[in-house]
């Protein structure tokens, strides 16, 4: 009697699966955007080919944006995603965020009861799902205001500049030992960058040691290779039950993002055991107050590390292409890279910033 109905849950999940997935490819069908190149593994395979001919997965998304324009979709294996290169939209987006729920919000927990693939191992779990994209003026927007406005401020900020001036010189030497072993020949820099990066946010954002620093950029490399190894195979239910490959890709993710959480737990811990908590005044010491209960003063650490987890990547991948754009558009404009140089050697000391200057030029860049 009770193996029938299990039959039957399982072929209702799997009906209702298939369903849902046609309607979804059904909505976004308007959007301009590549033919997907099967129905289980949506764009995987030509995502796979750009990578290995490339080296990179820049390449692909560029390709992508030229031919289809600043909106379009792409099928991360069997789901429709739209990405957006329109700073208008994204203002939109931003400010209006309840306008643009997220497709769990709108379906409930029937949805989030049939859903199957990577998202049940693990995979999408990377942050807790505490999203740093939220609605504007509600708890959790003004839960991550308490941490971000007091963390990037200036005065907070100059604090760092000696070890931003020591890492800008190692980007500045790495650039130049790489020019000059490829004279002549295009080079994807964005792996050499993004170390760099990582390094400054364990460093001046969490108060790392050099030790932690190097895990941190050990196990997130790890990870970020075994994603992509997940997205290009497809991380559908039947690619996973079919490839092997793809599980072992999942199960790096997955250990990779304990360790990294496991490094998170002590980094935390040892700023409160030490006494330094709310001295050193970094993300940190903001993550561990916006997460502290005010009434009973208990640390929720899952939480905390959450976020911990969530300014960790996501400030590595903004700022390394942020960093990589300037660069490329600074090469393309060298008269606006004399006048950089110029206002940075005026104003930038290795030990402090002179305030009493105008910021006219490196404004206008961070602007752009």
């Amino acid at each position: 009697m009770l193996l029938p109905i299990i039959v039957s849950l399982i072929c209702v999940g799997i009906v209702y699966k298939v369903l849902d997935l046609f309607n979804k490819h059904r909505r976004y069908a308007h959007i301009p955007g590549p033919k997907r190149d099967s129905f289980f593994y949506g764009n995987g395979p030509s995502f796979r080919e750009s990578l290995e001919k490339h080296g990179c997965v820049g390449v692909y998304w560029l390709d992508m944006y030229k031919k289809y324009g600043q909106i379009y979709h792409y099928f991360l294996v069997t789901q429709p995603r739209v990405f957006i290169a329109d700073p208008l939209v994204i203002k939109e987006i931003v400010t209006e965020f309840k306008l643009f729920p997220r497709p769990e919000d709108l379906q409930g927990g029937y949805r989030k009861f049939f859903s199957f693939g990577i998202a049940k191992m693990g995979f999408t779990n990377f942050c807790g799902f505490n999203s740093l994209l939220t609605s504007k003026g509600g708890p959790i927007w003004k839960k991550k205001k308490k941490i971000m406005d007091p963390t990037f401020s200036l005065q907070a900020l100059s604090k760092h500049l000696p070890r931003f001036y020591n890492i800008a010189v190692g980007v500045a030497d790495c650039l130049e030992a790489i020019q000059q072993e490829n004279l002549g020949k295009p080079v994807d820099i964005k792996s050499y960058i993004s170390p760099f990066t990582i390094d400054a946010i364990s460093y001046a954002g969490f108060g790392a040691s050099d030790d932690e620093v190097s895990q941190l950029r050990t196990h997130n490399g790890n990870m970020g290779n075994a994603m992509v190894g997940v997205m290009s195979k497809g991380g559908n239910p039947i690619s996973i039950l079919l490839d092997s490959s793809i599980r072992k890709h999942i199960s790096a993710v997955q250990r990779d993002l304990k360790t990294l959480r496991g490094i998170g737990k002590e980094i935390i811990l040892d700023r409160i055991q030490n006494g330094q908590y709310g001295k050193v005044k970094d993300i940190l010491d903001t993550i561990i107050a916006a997460n502290t209960d005010d009434e009973t003063g208990a640390l929720q650490m899952e939480m905390a590390l959450d976020e911990f987890m969530a300014m960790y990547a996501a400030g590595n991948g903004t700022t390394s292409t942020t960093l990589l754009w300037a660069l490329s558009s600074l090469t393309r404009n060298p008269h606006v890279m004399e006048k950089l140089i110029e206002e940075v050697d005026h104003v930038w000391t290795p030990a402090e910033i002179n305030n009493s200057t105008d910021f006219s030029e490196i404004a206008r860049v961070l602007k752009e």
